[in-house]
């Protein structure tokens, strides 16, 4: 028996979701009825696999950084030379 595989399809709720990736559980509802986050409808309301939430909080981590990458080329942030004309 795979413990790590065991491990990835564990359940969570939606306020687990929302706890794990720093949104409020309306947003995780949102995602999850848009298809972005998958889940399973059950009688007891959406559940999350964990390696579902797990690859959509990389993704997210991902889309982020090439945000910044794009905004400051070099990774650099923008810089002035103000204090050169103070004198």
């Amino acid at each position: 028996m795979d413990t790590a595989h065991d491990t990835d399809d564990m359940l969570l709720t939606r306020g687990q979701v929302a706890v794990l990736l720093g949104l409020s559980p309306e947003r995780v509802r949102q995602l999850a009825a848009a298809g972005t986050l998958p889940s399973q409808r059950t009688p007891l309301g959406r559940l999350f696999r964990l390696s579902d939430v797990e690859a959509y909080a990389k993704s997210r981590h991902q889309r982020s950084q090439d945000q910044q990458s794009t905004e400051h080329p070099g990774g650099t942030a923008a810089t002035t030379n103000q204090g050169e004309h103070d004198a």
